[in-house]
């Protein structure tokens, strides 16, 4: 049965974890560690209390290392013969200087880098280890090949943070917004003090945090392309992912806001490695889980239940992480590098499915034609979405208006948000207007849809800029309209994220939507449904349509969208189908 998966993934870990007795360590509190410029960041290490030298697991966090979490692993790892440090990044809690997210996480790691493999008890030998910005700390270093890193566990790191927080070049207001309020400040009771409905509403963006008496640094850096752009080294990871050649574990969640970050680098990472013929150094576990839901034991997102199958807690991220550095830091032979590349949950089917490779082999990309005969807006509309060609209505028309924008309903969200995190019925959103609707008849046979999702879509708007919004819904007989994934493009960045273009009014334009990835059992008798808009706030932020950077503007103008569904002009679903 292939449920037990993830669960074979764990069982010898657990087996060898009761065999063994856990190691006596030592703390070291407060360890300075001095940087070029003099900055000292604040060092816990833990090591076993007898042995000379040791292997060393590296965690960096911006979070505090006297976080529970941070605090449960290391002395977990300690107690398996491992030295552990955990360090304070920069500017943050017990370490010295300023902190701004991401841009000092490469030269201070691999600096730090450098002291550990200097010590009395160090081997010379480190791994990374870390969830979300701590496994960003990481994949910095594992892309500048030094000697000295061996090894990672990436649990939904953050990687190209450029395509994170400006996804098809929008800004990802509930990521950047909130991040920003929560690095400045350091803790979900400041978020929990503020109206978020209303404060997502602010204009102009760029004086949000001003207006709640916050520091705005972080924000600034997060929400203006131009001071982003500044950093982008650090920030756009994207073209440096191949230069990994360490071994990685990479562990995410299709309803983690993260996820595509770590499907991008294992992907790159893998392809840069087969090339030069190195296999089995890269491995994926994907299971349905939100954003730091592998903690908790929770198998339940949003509207939707799991199942026991996609039951993960620390306990077992535990043991995953000790097997993977058990072979890869101390070269123990306990199979994990013969294993299948990729454990991945297979949602709808709630189980677990084992693949040599991500994509996977097998995949059809079927390409799903977007139509209409009267018209396609709301769910009252005849849109249709077919694998035949569109031959009759040439378009639809919709009206944009910033200031009554498409609400986010559920989705691949922040998890500082339960209101609008994960699974959640769309029928209320396909009422409106402003939202073109297009549903398959009902499948003739149970559909597995696994891999990248993308929409091909032809548009044309009153504006000189301009955002199209594409979700993907798949609708169960009793009508039910359950989100899948959604993504947007900002017209001005249709072509580059690195520079604008302006429209034409009026005139037919190409975009491409990317909708990240799935892995979604669709049984027969429901139907595929594609979602066509342009917003879906607060999830992004709002395009004023007049060429004004959305995050100086104060004045929102409507404007009248046109998708064409023609010969010429085939807007469509570009969607990865598993043949069997």
């Amino acid at each position: 049965m292939s449920g037990i998966c993830l669960a074979m993934l764990v069982v010898s870990i657990f087996g060898r974890a009761e065999q063994q007795s856990r190691e006596s360590f030592v703390k070291e509190t407060n360890v300075k560690v001095a940087m070029s410029d003099s900055v000292m960041l604040a060092t816990d290490v833990y090591r076993p209390s007898e042995g000379k030298k040791f292997g060393t697991i590296l965690i960096r966090t911006p979070y505090s290392k006297e976080q529970g979490l941070v605090k449960t692993f290391a002395e977990f790892f300690a107690g398996d013969g491992y030295a552990v440090v955990i360090q304070d990044c920069r500017g943050k809690f017990a370490s010295e200087g300023e902190f701004l997210p991401f841009v000092s996480e490469r030269k201070d790691g691999l600096q730090t880098l450098e002291w550990i493999i200097q010590q009395p008890w160090s081997n010379r030998e480190v791994a990374a280890w870390g969830p979300s910005y701590l496994g960003y700390c990481g994949i910095v270093l594992a892309v500048t090949k030094h000697p000295a890193l061996k090894t990672m566990v990436n649990i939904s790191g953050l990687a190209d943070v450029q395509t994170l927080v400006f996804p098809g070049g929008a800004l990802h207001l509930m990521v950047g917004l909130p991040q920003s309020v929560f690095m400045a400040k350091g803790g979900q009771a400041v978020l929990r003090k503020i109206n978020w409905p209303e404060f997502f509403k602010f204009l102009p963006l760029n004086n949000a945090l001003r207006s709640i008496a916050f520091t705005d640094t972080v924000w600034k850096l997060f929400a203006d392309p131009e001071l982003f752009g500044e950093h982008s080294t650090e920030l756009a990871l994207a073209d440096q992912l191949s230069n990994i050649q360490i071994p990685i574990l990479h562990i995410t969640g299709w309803n983690d806001f993260t996820y595509r970050g770590t499907l991008q680098t294992y992907v790159a990472a893998d392809r840069a490695l087969k090339s030069q013929r190195k296999r089995g150094l890269q491995k994926l576990v994907v299971g349905p889980w939100h954003h730091d839901q592998q903690w908790s034991g929770k198998t339940k997102v949003g509207e939707e239940e799991f199942g026991p199958q996609a039951q993960m807690d620390i306990e077992k991220m535990k043991r995953i992480s000790l097997r993977w550095f058990d072979c890869f830091l101390k070269g123990i032979d306990n199979g994990v590098a013969r294993e299948p590349a990729a454990d991945i949950f297979v949602m709808g089917r709630n189980d677990w499915i084992k693949v040599e490779e991500w994509p996977t082999k097998g995949i059809e990309y079927q390409s799903w034609y977007l139509a209409s005969v009267n018209g396609a807006a709301t769910l009252s509309g005849d849109g249709r979405l077919s694998l035949q060609r569109p031959a009759k209505r040439e378009f639809d028309v919709f009206t944009f208006d910033p200031l009554n924008p498409v609400p986010t309903r559920g989705g691949v969200n922040s998890h500082f948000f339960d209101d609008y995190l994960g699974i959640k019925d769309q029928r209320a959103v396909e009422a409106r207007t402003d939202v073109l609707v297009y549903s398959s008849e009902p499948l003739k046979k149970d559909t597995e849809v696994l891999g990248p999702l993308k929409v091909v879509l032809y548009a044309s708007s009153e504006g000189r800029d301009t955002d199209f919004t594409a979700k993907l819904v798949e609708v169960r007989p009793d009508g039910y309209a359950r989100i899948v994934e959604d993504g947007i493009v900002r017209a001005r960045y249709r072509n580059s994220s690195k520079r604008s273009e302006w429209m034409e009014p009026g005139k037919i334009y190409k975009f491409e939507i990317d909708l990240g990835s799935t892995a979604l059992l669709v049984r027969k008798g429901s139907r595929l449904r594609l979602e066509i808009s342009s917003s879906n706030f607060p999830k992004y932020d709002r395009n004023p349509n007049t060429g004004e950077s959305p995050f100086d503007a104060v004045e929102l103008k409507k404007v009248n969208q046109k998708i064409y569904h023609t010969e010429q002009y085939p807007s469509h679903l570009l969607m990865p189908v598993r043949v069997r």
